[in-house]
């Protein structure tokens, strides 16, 4: 029996050495900006490898697992930094579409790499997917200059009008994603365009027709893989929320509905008592990057006041059998003050009754569970927090 145990034990370590893939990473920085390191992130956030940039050069060599939740194409994130530490390179949330110093590859056995920050602009080659990633990346590349173009302008002209700083945000949004459905109708059987399909669904200003109309531009073979049936689904739920519109889901003035969810230690927690004088109820996972980057701002907000009755009741739709991955995430990201529910089984149960089609999402509600604010994101909810914690 023991020697049993000892041989399955030597195959279940070979198989997971078996299902990982190698990658070399061969790239370059030019121009007037100069780093120091650069480190590869995998889909879930977890560091591939860092290194030190010399004489304006480097090499990322390692391992990664091709194996991703909803069967996506692994990809990784690459960040340009000055900074050695890797916990605040993280805290400084640097995976953001919106940062300048991070690239996105397509995991392949060879990239090549360059990074010109003169003109803020990253040069991919190796594969098939990553000469399709290439478009991707320099589509983004005139997006934040546009935005920083009009940040200049702004500035110039002494105009500090918020409303005009999210109209020009908006077209620049419309005009990058007309871009990227063009590139994906020119490579319909790309895993790289599967995998920007997410710019055409979360532009919430673009018909849900538009979306779909995009999604079918695919190959079947994409279609039909298990990340385009996923990616189906949340063009499905686009469709959705555009129905919704006639039949609001939970907004500002209603109450949340009465729920019991399990915590950490798996014990029931009941509404009734969750709540503190102002909470808020948010709606993440451990795979969701854009939850995990917004979580150091609620931990700000939390530490700011929780003096004053402010509280945070952080609700996981992670799968069943993702329960001991939520455990380690809730320690590796310093979110033992919350109250940590585990709603499982992805947008059911009290997620599904409230209508959330996509997450982060989050209700601000006072100590009775009525809605006074919703989908708050960095300083809007410190912000508003102000105004009722005064």
């Amino acid at each position: 029996m023991k020697k049993l145990l000892i041989i399955l034990l030597c195959t279940l370590c070979i198989d997971t050495i078996a299902q990982q893939k190698p990658f070399k990473i061969d790239g370059e920085v030019i121009g007037a900006d100069t780093f120091k390191y650069v480190y590869a992130f995998d889909n879930e956030i977890k560091l591939l490898k860092g290194v030190e940039i010399k004489d304006g050069k480097f090499l990322l060599e390692g391992t990664y697992n091709p194996v991703h939740r909803f069967g996506a194409q692994a990809s990784a994130a690459l960040v340009f930094s000055n900074n050695n530490n890797v916990n605040n390179i993280l805290n400084d949330s640097p995976l953001s579409y919106r940062n300048p110093q991070s690239c996105r590859v397509i995991m392949e056995e060879k990239i090549n790499l360059i990074y010109d920050t003169n003109k803020k602009r990253f040069l991919l080659d190796g594969g098939s997917m990553n000469k399709v990633q290439n478009n991707f990346e320099l589509i983004r590349s005139v997006y934040l200059k546009s935005i920083d173009s009009a940040v200049i302008s702004r500035i110039k002209n002494n105009i500090g009008d918020r409303e005009q700083k999210t109209v020009d945000e908006l077209r620049f949004f419309n005009e990058m994603t007309d871009q990227v459905v063009k590139v994906i109708k020119e490579h319909p059987d790309s895993e790289a365009s599967l995998k920007n399909m997410i710019v055409v669904i979360v532009n919430q200003s673009i018909p849900a027709a538009k979306v779909e109309k995009t999604f079918n531009l695919l190959s079947d073979r994409l279609k039909k893989s298990e990340y385009g049936i996923h990616v189906r689904k949340n063009v499905d739920r686009r469709i959705s929320d555009e129905k919704q519109l006639v039949n609001p889901p939970y907004t500002v003035g209603m109450k949340l509905p009465y729920f019991e969810i399990l915590n950490t230690e798996n014990k029931l927690v009941k509404s009734t008592t969750a709540f503190g004088k102002y909470t808020l109820v948010d709606f993440w996972a451990t795979w969701c990057v854009p939850c995990r980057q917004e979580t150091p701002n609620l931990i700000i907000a939390h530490k700011k006041f929780k003096g004053k009755g402010f509280k945070i009741v952080a609700i996981s739709i992670d799968e069943k059998n993702a329960h001991k991955k939520w455990l380690e995430v809730i320690d590796s990201d310093k979110m033992n003050e919350f109250v940590n529910l585990f709603n499982g089984n992805d947008l059911s149960g009290l997620a599904k009754e409230l209508k959330i089609t996509a997450i982060p999402a989050n209700f601000l509600v006072d100590s009775t569970g009525r809605i006074v604010a919703v989908n708050l994101r960095g300083e809007e909810l410190q912000n508003k927090l102000k105004e009722l914690l005064p």
